[in-house]
């Protein structure tokens, strides 16, 4: 039996529990998947580099002897990452962000884009993007749109409003050519099923919709089992 760590790595828990209810079915006799947030001197939302960095010292205190992988659960090229690699260089270390990249890479659907919470963010994916592929630029690539929503907010806002304008901005990567839209927040966990109906109703195209979540839970079970 394999241990992997979700971790939230802000406060928030808000977001804990989201990504709680979206992995309650993902233990099985071969890996069990526990979900923490990170611990309370973090900050409760990861909006820019100086809370990432914050985040990231917080995080980097506790143990994480016991596990056999742990996924970051934060859409950026998080500081705990590269951290905990190195500290623990036996065990499985990801994030979200590289898993779901390496998703949409290896999607029948050839265009992708983010959908994410503030601008901030757009650098930081296409500088992902470009290291995931090797490459300066890729036309696979159409871009990220921006909800305006706190990742916070995202699981405490009205949710009717909050998945509109999800709907809004996925809609905008489909008019752009992307067929394969990453829900680019871990607030945004458990959204996937309903965003993908309510596109391909407003676009008659067929739209696939990546939960980072579940893809990061989905490639750990593998990565583990090299261990």
């Amino acid at each position: 039996m394999r241990n992997i760590l979700l971790l939230n790595p802000n406060s928030s828990k808000e977001v804990t529990g989201g990504l709680r209810n979206v992995v309650a079915s993902a233990n099985n006799e071969e890996a069990t998947i526990t979900t923490e947030s990170a611990p309370e001197g973090a900050p409760n939302s990861i909006n820019d580099t100086a809370t990432g960095v914050q985040s990231a010292i917080e995080c980097y205190k506790r143990d994480y002897t016991n596990y056999d992988g742990v996924i970051v659960a934060c859409f950026s090229q998080h500081p705990l990452i590269p951290m905990l690699k190195e500290k623990y260089r036996f065990k499985q270390i990801i994030g979200v962000l590289e898993a779901s990249i390496t998703a949409a890479l290896l999607s029948p659907a050839k265009k992708f884009g983010f959908v994410t919470t503030s601008t901030h963010w757009i650098d930081e994916f296409e500088n992902a993007v470009r290291d995931t592929i090797g490459a300066s630029s890729s036309e696979r690539y159409v871009g990220t749109t921006c909800s305006d929503f706190a990742v916070v907010e995202l699981r405490t806002a009205n949710e009717e409003s909050v998945n509109a304008k999800l709907i809004q901005c996925a809609q905008e990567l489909v008019d752009r050519g992307a067929r394969t839209i990453i829900l680019g927040c871990a607030g945004m966990a458990g959204k996937s099923a309903h965003i993908k109906q309510q596109l391909q109703e407003k676009t008659n195209q067929r739209v696939d919709v990546i939960d980072g979540i579940g893809v990061a839970v989905d490639q750990m079970k593998m990565l583990v089992k090299l261990l």
